[in-house]
């Protein structure tokens, strides 16, 4: 997996069936990123742990995930085999292997690590293998009721009609499980109609669906959403939802949003998108309002240079502007400018990018002058923000008013993919240097005091 800078993530998969060369199945045996971990940073086993019947499996199932970076994602997998496996409706369907609990970091030949809280999830089940309890390593548990449910066309499927949560385990606090109920229409269609859940305060939502329209796209979508506090109360808020299809691309989107407050009280938000899903247009009615209070305009970067979109960077916003309720008037609320070859203000000697030679998980053979970088950000009442970026996307500078002009160095030792120092406005005696745990956290600081702010913004792309 590669970003468009080249920086990768690397996969590994296991044989498959058959065959005695790796990368052929779709089990994922190693994860490489840039915080190594020698020579991996995740393995996943299989078959670790023997069946319980004694059998062998004629297809492996995943028994641990390893962590090589210190950082306790290590899981192992216990389950049952050779359990019978009957469906909701009594027909039998043989025998099946179940999860039973997931331990972290535990010790595979005793399920117990000394240096470690509990952090073993357990799980039960019906005879049709679906989950009836989640127990937590806290011991708080989960729990779920089945019944089987009727649609068009003689077709029947399971769903959860209670779901009840216990937040500690017996006697170590309340332990009492609070109950939620779920329930639906009494009517068959092709999807639910109306959805309703009641909590333990007795307060109920009400979600409805659409289940019939000559457009077969919108069965099955969002219509109205309620809040209750009561089920048979008047409802509190109310949220009723139209949807359309994205020009060229025909994706479902959401175009109106009509919120309700104490039954009278409407405001609604109205969208136009690209065939990208991005939003384009915005319109607001206040609460009360028959026409638009005010709208907004959105502009993207493959919009000004259609190259972007063919390298699938379809979403990078450019400018938002406002505008009274007739779309007039507009006022720029900030503007983003990608991949500039500098930043006009800077005063302390062009800066330098660090030599990534050697940087592991990182190809720039195929690297285009097209990566859509945020190299200047403006906005009304905050200036002009500017920053460069080095072969892996990394700031090395960056500059903007009421902040000092910061130099930022990227060591091998942290595979190039965290800060080594920053420097203020070229002063050396300002230097700030930084290191690292094996997952990149950070492990130690040297130098004069640093507001917070200036260490962590070290990209120029939250200006607008």
């Amino acid at each position: 997996m590669q970003d468009k800078n080249g920086n990768q993530i690397r996969f590994y998969y296991d044989a498959g069936l058959g065959t005695n060369y790796y990368d052929s199945s779709a089990r994922i045996f190693h994860i490489v990123d840039v915080r190594g971990g020698g020579p991996y940073t995740y393995d996943f086993q299989y078959n670790f742990i023997s069946r319980t019947d004694g059998g062998a499996d004629v297809i492996p199932h995943l028994t641990a995930i390893r962590s090589n970076v210190q950082t306790g994602e290590t899981y192992y997998f216990y389950r049952a085999s050779g359990v019978a496996l009957t469906s909701p409706w009594a027909d039998a369907y043989g025998t099946t292997d179940i999860l039973q609990q997931m331990v972290g970091a535990a010790n595979p030949a005793t399920n117990v690590d000394q240096n470690s809280p509990n952090r073993t999830y357990s799980f039960l089940y019906d005879p049709a293998a679906e989950i009836t309890q989640a127990t937590l390593p806290p011991g708080g548990h989960l729990r779920w009721n089945y019944t089987a449910r009727q649609f068009s066309s003689n077709r029947s499927q399971m769903e959860v009609t209670d779901r009840y949560l216990a937040q500690d385990a017996p006697g170590q606090g309340t332990g009492a499980e609070a109950a939620y109920h779920i329930s639906h229409e009494a009517t068959t269609g092709t999807v639910h109609n109306t959805t309703t859940l009641v909590d333990p305060t007795n307060a109920a939502k009400v979600w409805t669906f659409t289940d019939t329209s000559p457009n077969t796209w919108q069965i099955g979508l969002l219509a109205n959403f309620q809040k209750k506090s009561t089920l048979a109360g008047a409802a509190l808020e109310s949220s009723t939802v139209t949807w359309a299809l994205s020009p060229t691309s025909n994706n479902p989107f959401v175009q109106t949003l009509q919120s309700t407050a104490d039954g009278t009280q409407t405001q609604k938000t109205q969208v136009a998108v690209d065939q990208y899903g991005n939003v384009t247009d915005q319109s607001l009615f206040d609460y009360g309002a028959s026409s638009a209070t005010r709208k907004y305009q959105y502009t993207y970067l493959h919009n000004q240079n259609g190259t972007y979109a063919g390298y699938y960077i379809r979403n990078a916003i450019t400018g938002k502007s406002v505008l009274d309720g007739a779309g007039q008037n507009a006022q720029s609320l900030g503007s983003i400018f990608y991949d500039q070859g500098s930043c006009p203000s800077w005063v302390y000697g062009p800066p330098t990018p660090t030599n990534l030679s050697g940087a592991a998980l990182l190809d720039a053979s195929n690297r285009t002058s097209f990566l859509a970088n945020a190299t200047t950000t403006s906005g009304p009442g905050t200036g002009t923000s500017c920053g460069y970026y080095d072969a892996a996307g990394n700031v090395y500078a960056s500059e903007g008013p009421g902040s000092p002009q910061q130099q930022i160095a990227y060591a091998s030792s942290a595979n190039f993919a965290a800060p080594s120092s920053v420097t203020l406005n070229g002063d050396s005696s300002s230097l700030s240097s930084f290191t690292y745990t094996p997952w990149l956290g950070v492990a130690g600081y040297t130098g004069p005091s640093m507001p917070l702010k200036s260490i962590v913004r070290l990209s120029v792309e939250d200006e607008v």
